[in-house]
């Protein structure tokens, strides 16, 4: 159309306004179709989310009624009256025991014979009853049994029953059965404060009206609309539109109860629904044209006065084409008296152009120089990056070389004093092995440990490690002192709390303050929000800053995975939802609460564990005796001689024979003129050929075929692409090295 629109107004002035105003209105007018379409389904929406809350509400508190009664009966079940057969106080008991005066509790036995029921004074004689067939057949396999809406079990009236089985399973007899009228059902909708004109019904499995909120006795007993019964059998809740029972057009809601299978139904006048909405539409119908109508005056009053500046301009322009100065008249328009006055000085503008080319030339040598430079620094990073790996197996085999050499000393010196420290520097190396780790995997995505974690004490710790990177923020520890222990991965925790102050400290750039604050608070209400935790008690960890806060639109997004508010290349935007991630993982949840110019509050919710964490104790394991390695001939490769003496030393102590080798070549040698080996124990990382470049050499030439790798390298899943086989980590002891060895030579 707007190309149609172009081919047949004129290539002037005029005609390109024209044609503006026609591409200005048009898109207008779309915009506010649309705008009032989604205000209008917005407001439908809401009458819809708003039924279905009521109704998986009321569902609770019916099916918490129908529980009331299974546990009165679980209650009697269990009494010494009925186990001794003390049948006149088991009466007495399950008077006292009804949830109200129009309810009653019936004990029936063999033959379906009444023995006690509340109905009836004690010493009155019972008659026999026909109970339902399809409750007999339930209680077979069914401990708890709640009815549909029955009618003439007793005197023709309509009522609910809930029986309880007291034998074994495969047999209905004996039970408990309480009788419920549906009136006391009534009550509960009655008690609910929704708007008058919406209606509330309960009904059973086969969709027959059990309650009503309103005009029940024309209702009670006969079926749901076919359309209700037909929107239940799809799932446990929905919206659906039918016509009512009595005639209205209405939106419907239901929530199926877990327990009885039953269904509650809120609906509410479709007129209702709508009628808002309609408004919207109505308004919109009407403001729309005359703003349009208004906007088109405008714009084409505007358009003379443009029309005209433009004529002026190109009389001026004209002038400077033929070498002559332009008058000094207005155009009328600022813009166009701009430029104007350019051609009047268009030598100057000439120069001040070549200037302007210099100095952008100038910048562009700065800007090269910076990149340059960042790009140094970023190679510098990726080289960091490289060399951590070896590191890391430097590092290990160190520790390695150490906790081996202790083993040997606590071994072979059994000095009570000396197993003290060689004990604990064998901690102490344990206490290195982990650092190397948690340095490599502090970027990584891990499987989380879950575990009872002092949240206090990785609050002080973390703070210690912050208040040397927050530079002019100040940070504030509010700690509970009785906290309970929280279910957490320790290491993903302090990752939880670094990301949270470093946000925090962004958030600050003139400085501020970070409160670390920890409580134990309990939460009741149901979610309204995926993030935010469910009912529970919870371990709460809040960090709070008094920085420049986000606006209801960032609000929306920041937990978005990429969403960042830094500046490129400053933040990823993974932060707050890697941190939404583990919290979720682990059962909590995440609160943000956020004003522009007031700071932000970020609440992280943990599970509290009643226990505390079970204390490490020294376990003592049998002592390896050479006996169990007699005869056992093994390879060990490692080319550092620290690490490869001793390990040599535990292997004898074992009992086993061993061939050392410090290369790959090396080891290939002495296979091709050694003695058959029962096992190779190899290093991953040597020079010129790995461990697993060995491991399959020795396999090809047939010298060994059990290999067992050592290795101190941390990144596990890299590792893992190439070697399947069983791997012994550094640093170890003589225990870990002989399960090793078991495990391969069985």
């Amino acid at each position: 159309m707007l190309l149609g629109a172009y081919r047949i107004l004129p290539h002037s002035l005029r005609g390109y306004l024209l044609l503006l105003i026609v591409v200005t209105v048009l898109p207008a007018v779309l915009l506010s179709v649309y705008v009032a379409y989604q205000a209008y389904t917005q407001e439908k929406d809401a009458v819809e989310r708003r039924l279905l809350e009521s109704a998986r509400t009321l569902s609770l508190v019916v099916d918490r009624q129908l529980g009331q009664a299974g546990a009165v009966l679980r209650t009697l079940a269990s009494s010494p009256a009925l186990i001794e057969r003390d049948y006149a106080e088991l009466h007495a008991q399950a008077s006292k025991s009804l949830l109200d005066e129009t309810s009653s509790i019936t004990l029936v036995g063999d033959g379906n014979r009444l023995i006690m029921s509340t109905a009836r004074p004690f010493e009155q004689a019972l008659p026999v009853v026909k109970p339902p067939e399809e409750m007999v057949a339930a209680l077979r396999t069914h401990e708890l049994y709640i009815s549909n809406l029955l009618s003439g079990i007793v005197g023709g009236d309509w009522v609910l029953l809930v029986a309880l089985r007291l034998g074994p399973p495969g047999q209905a007899l004996p039970r408990l059965v309480m009788s419920l009228p549906p009136e006391s059902l009534n009550t509960i909708l009655h008690d609910q404060q929704l708007p008058n004109s919406w209606n509330i019904a309960i009904v059973d499995r086969e969709g027959t009206i059990v309650a009503r909120s309103r005009r029940v006795e024309g209702f009670l007993g006969k079926p749901a609309t076919e359309t209700a019964r037909a929107a239940i059998k799809t799932g446990i809740d929905g919206i659906f539109y039918s016509r009512a029972l009595d005639g209205i057009e209405s939106v419907g809601a239901f929530s199926r109860l877990p327990e009885s299978g039953w269904t509650v139904i809120v609906s509410a006048p479709r007129a209702e629904v709508i009628a808002p909405a309609n408004r919207l539409l109505l308004i919109a119908a009407i403001c729309v044209p005359l703003v349009l109508i208004i906007g088109v005056a405008l714009t084409a009053a505007i358009s003379r006065i443009i029309v005209r500046a433009i004529e002026r301009l190109v009389q001026d322009a004209r002038a400077v084409g033929r070498g002559e100065i332009p008058s000094t008249r207005s155009t009328g328009l600022s813009d166009t008296q701009l430029v104007a006055e350019t051609l009047r000085t268009s030598a100057l503008r000439l120069k001040r152009g070549e200037e302007e080319l210099l100095r952008l030339n100038e910048t562009l040598e700065a800007r090269v120089a910076d990149a340059t430079e960042r790009l140094v620094a970023s190679s510098r990073l990726e080289a960091v990056g490289r060399l951590t790996g070896g590191i890391a197996h430097d590092f290990n085999n160190l520790l390695a070389a150490i906790r081996i050499n202790l083993d040997l000393v606590s071994r072979r010196f059994p000095d009570s004093k000396a197993l003290d420290h060689a004990r604990a520097a064998r901690e102490s190396t344990e206490r290195g092995a982990k650092l190397v780790a948690q340095l490599l995997a502090f970027s990584r995505q891990q499987q989380l440990t879950p575990e009872p974690v002092d949240v206090n004490d990785v609050a002080r710790t973390m703070a210690q490690m912050l208040r040397t990177t927050l530079n002019s923020v100040q940070l504030q520890l509010q700690l509970r002192e009785d906290l309970p222990f929280a279910l957490s991965d320790r290491t993903q925790l302090e990752m939880i709390i670094m990301n949270l102050a470093i946000n925090a400290r962004d958030a600050m750039p003139e400085g501020g303050t970070i409160t670390l604050q920890t409580d134990r608070v309990r939460v009741d209400a149901v979610p309204a929000r995926p993030e935010a935790p469910g009912p529970g008690e919870y371990v709460l960890l809040a960090v709070s800053d008094t920085g420049t806060g986000m606006s209801e639109e960032m609000l929306e997004q920041v937990l978005e995975p990429f969403f960042t508010t830094k500046e490129v290349g400053q933040g990823s935007g993974l932060g707050l939802s890697q941190v939404l991630g583990i919290v979720k993982q682990l059962g909590g949840g995440l609160r943000i609460d956020s004003q522009v110019g007031r700071g932000t509050r970020m609440e992280v919710f943990l599970p509290v564990v009643d226990h505390a964490p079970r204390p490490r104790q020294e376990v003592v394991e049998p002592a390896a005796t050479a006996e169990r390695f007699e005869h056992r001939c093994v390879l060990l490769v490692d080319d550092d001689d620290a690490v490869r003496q001793p390990i040599c030393s535990l292997l004898e102590d074992l009992g086993c024979t061993v061939v050392a080798a410090a290369s790959g070549a090396e080891a290939l040698e002495l296979a091709r003129q050694g003695p058959d080996f029962d096992i190779a124990l190899l290093d991953y990382a040597m020079p010129r050929m790995t461990g697993i470049e060995l491991a399959a050499r020795l396999r090809e030439a047939g010298s060994v075929s059990r290999i067992l790798l050592m290795t101190g390298y941390a990144d596990a899943a890299r590792l893992a692409e190439s070697w399947t086989g069983p791997i012994l980590r550094k640093p170890f002891d003589q225990d870990a090295l002989a399960r090793a060895l078991e495990g391969e030579l069985r």
